[in-house]
């Protein structure tokens, strides 16, 4: 759950066009965060999670804690 909101930035970023793949925040979160290399980065552990249960997962907590938005 705490990385939720991680994943959830870094595909603003993406979609904002301030990187240009996924994998550049992969390396930076693991150069840069001190992310696990062996899981490959934050988007790809995102990736293997699934994208729709992560955004599934922050709806959830959205609509349980709304005074914490």
């Amino acid at each position: 759950m705490v990385m939720y909101p991680v994943v959830n930035e870094s595909c603003r970023v993406l979609a904002e066009g301030f990187v240009i793949r996924a994998s550049d925040i992969d390396v930076v979160s693991v150069t840069g965060y001190g992310f696990p290399a062996h899981k490959g980065g934050i988007m790809f552990w995102a990736e293997s999670q699934g994208f729709k249960h992560i955004r599934d997962r922050l709806r959830y907590y959205a609509d349980k804690y709304p005074h914490a938005r």
